[in-house]
């Protein structure tokens, strides 16, 4: 087998017609610190950067990040969240003694009051960790419709390279499964401890 680019060779084993390294990223905690809307702090002999995360990854299967050679990175931040929010993470994978996710999903609602809003966050589908919008739902909450719009919003934007785990097709369906399963999670909560009403199917 030839030497794929990540180790210096010229094929890519993730997409064989590909130009670039198309190697997954599958680190579980990196979608959950994007919706925390973290920060990494970095020092080099000039001094100290803080970098925002959305900015700290790219696509890019050899270079998961933008730091450079000399660059350390020393401490996250996490900032206390404006509002009341719901968190949830769901890791995909074929059996429980394997440590990576095929599909990782995260799922954040967060409360604006008169609605809510909705993130979503992936990681093990693609060559960097990769955060979408979900939309805002005005108060009272029709659960049904918001799960089905999550997922199909998932299904839609996650476009799988890799066939480790699973076909393509299969981690869409997965994408679609776990963002609509953390939706409910999350709603769950909020029906259980605040003034946000669901609506069940067929009501309202």
């Amino acid at each position: 087998m030839d030497t794929c680019l990540k180790a210096g060779g010229a094929v890519c084993h993730v997409a064989k017609a590909g130009k670039r390294c198309y190697a997954v990223y599958s680190a579980d905690i990196a979608p959950v610190l994007l919706l925390l809307e973290a920060d990494v702090v970095t020092v080099d002999t000039s001094g100290e950067r803080i970098i925002p995360l959305s900015r700290f990854f790219v696509d890019d299967g050899l270079k998961a990040n933008i730091l450079s050679a000399g660059d350390l990175l020393t401490s996250v931040r996490i900032p206390v969240p404006a509002v009341e929010f719901a968190l949830e993470y769901i890791k995909i994978r074929p059996r429980e003694s394997v440590d990576f996710p095929v599909v990782g999903t995260a799922v954040m609602v967060r409360d604006r009051g008169d609605g809510i809003d909705i993130s979503l966050a992936f990681t093990g589908v693609a060559s960097w960790p990769f955060m979408l919008d979900a939309g805002r739902y005005s108060k009272p909450l029709d659960k049904v419709k918001i799960m089905e719009h999550v997922g199909r919003l998932a299904y839609e934007k996650v476009r799988p390279v890799s066939n480790r785990g699973g076909s393509p097709a299969y981690k869409k369906r997965m994408a679609r499964v776990s963002a609509m399963d953390g939706v409910e999670t999350c709603l769950t909560f909020w029906g259980n401890g605040t003034d946000i009403r669901v609506l069940d199917n067929g009501e309202g």
